[in-house]
């Protein structure tokens, strides 16, 4: 496979309107194995960068590509196909030879970047927007990206996929100690109180006795008066936040807060600072950032919490969901950024880096509904799938071990990669067996492993078995690879240290 670090064979600037934009200039270079790539458009405003490389390829090939935010369970070595989307980066396997070739970005470009592939050539698509309208760049001269491509020869896939990552992420931001611990969302679904997490952490530090780095309990959402949605004050069943904390350290855990931060009823927000007709807050508003900031300060400050997990970013920014989106991020609704000089993905990026400063590293970030190669850099963790469950087996199977086999070659260059939550809620009548595989995959993967589950559900030789792999995720030593995944989107073999386990997925 042939390189894209070099100048493209075809380069068109358009305007929001797919319509060819004549002044614009695209400006190149090729410096330390990557094409940087520049745009100057004083006149005009510029809404999409389309490069164009030709490359014949006629040999077998399979191809595996990324997700805009998280996956969907759906990720898998495909073969070619034009029309496919390809968020980010690609790994193109050559069946023939036996090699692989990455071809992607650098994590934190200045614009929204996808890929498609066909027998002829490779086309990167920079949507440059402001929304849904061009940007107004000014005299301002936008880096768009550094185009990066490599091919490694006698390794395997796997170890190819993190070599790749690790080249388009030179500055991960990873948590001083390996995260884990409780979530209560997957047996709770938002019916919680200040009692039943004080219950939960009780858990928690029997599952983690005499383990030197302590777990965390994360409250996730049902903490608020309107469920998953502010203001970020506590309803009546939680009452004091700082003392649910300090309640929390008491056990000798570390305690977590879920928060919605781009969608708030709070009467202190203008009417300008909302995407219209919602409540979606707009993060090019500096009023909507210095929300952040205060709410920031106060959970982490006021009331003592040493992880936030922030929800819903994504969504509350482009009305979709990841599985909906195509060839654009955006959904049917038509918002309008205050802020109109700056690109969609410089205005997400600052607000993942306002998110990450207001913590003042006195907390980790975990990022839920956010763009894995926007936030690679500003949060310790992003949760990289489609939700597990707790009421039914199939969701875990399909979100959680696909993403976990296709998205781990991003963990530790990326952020640590969380796969989501191990889900054990009482008479919901999953299979203990799979629920405790998923469990010991999860464990041994050297990722972040959280369990969702209130006091009293495991018996005594399930909360054992639990302690058990509660040592391995305290640590995050271990590594895993899925074998059997260039046929198998829901890998069932895999090596963990060396050693091969087969899982039964399907009891």
């Amino acid at each position: 496979m042939e390189t894209i670090v070099r100048i493209p064979d075809s380069v068109s600037v358009l305007d929001a309107d797919q319509k060819p934009l004549k002044r614009a200039d695209v400006r190149f270079k090729i410096e330390e194995g990557r094409l940087s790539i520049d745009l100057y458009s004083p006149d005009e405003k510029p809404g999409y960068v389309v490069l164009r490389w030709q490359m014949k390829t006629y040999e077998p090939v399979r191809i595996l590509n990324d997700a805009w935010e998280r996956s969907y369970g759906d990720l898998e070595w495909r073969a070619i196909r034009a029309e496919r989307v390809l968020p980010w980066y690609f790994l193109v396997l050559a069946l023939s030879s036996n090699t692989v070739t990455g071809y992607g970005v650098k994590t934190r470009p200045s614009a929204l970047i996808y890929f498609t592939m066909d027998n002829e050539g490779i086309t990167m698509n920079a949507d440059v927007r402001n929304g849904k309208r061009g940007v107004d760049l000014g005299d301002r001269v936008l880096h768009v990206a550094d185009v990066v491509s490599k091919t490694y020869e006698g390794v395997e896939p796997f170890e190819a996929a993190e070599r790749f990552c690790a080249l388009m992420s030179t500055d991960p931001i990873l948590p001083d100690r390996p995260v884990y611990g409780g979530n209560n969302w997957y047996y709770a679904y938002g019916e919680s109180s200040f009692k039943d997490i004080v219950s939960d952490t009780k858990l928690q530090a029997r599952l983690s006795k005499g383990l030197k780095n302590r777990p965390f309990m994360t409250v996730d959402d049902g903490w608020t008066p309107k469920r998953c949605i502010g203001p970020w004050v506590p309803n009546k069943a939680f009452g004091d936040m700082k003392a649910l904390a300090d309640a929390i350290r008491e056990y000798d855990v570390r305690p977590g807060l879920w928060v919605r931060f781009t969608n708030d009823r709070d009467e202190r927000y203008s009417p300008e600072t909302r995407f219209k007709g919602t409540n979606q807050l707009d993060p090019s508003h500096p009023q909507v950032l210095e929300g952040v900031r205060e709410i920031t300060h106060r959970i982490v400050d006021d009331w003592g919490y040493e992880l936030i997990k922030h929800d819903f970013t994504t969504y509350d920014i482009f009305d979709s969901w990841g599985d909906l989106m195509k060839r654009d991020m955006f959904g049917p609704a038509e918002f309008v950024f205050h802020d109109g000089t700056k690109t969609t993905a410089e205005i997400v990026l600052q607000l993942y880096k306002t998110i990450l400063e207001s913590t003042g590293g006195k907390a980790y970030i975990i990022g839920c509904n956010t763009i894995g190669h926007l936030c690679a850099g500003l949060a310790h963790l992003m949760r990289i799938g489609q939700d597990t469950s707790g009421r039914e087996w199939e969701p875990t199977r399909e979100n959680g071990i696909n993403t976990l086999a296709f998205r781990l070659p991003q963990n530790r260059h990326f952020y640590m990669a969380d796969a989501d939550c191990v889900g054990i809620k009482k008479d919901a009548g999953v299979d203990w067996e799979l629920t405790y595989a998923w469990a010991t995959l999860v464990a041994r993967s050297g990722t972040p492993m959280f369990i969702s589950c209130a006091d009293g559900t495991m018996n005594d030789r399930q909360e054992a078995q639990m302690a058990e792999l509660y040592r391995y995720a305290s640590l995050q030593e271990d590594k895993a690879v899925p074998l059997d995944w260039l046929t198998n989107s829901t890998p069932a073999q895999w090596s963990i240290n060396g050693q091969t386990f087969k899982f039964n997925w399907y009891r």
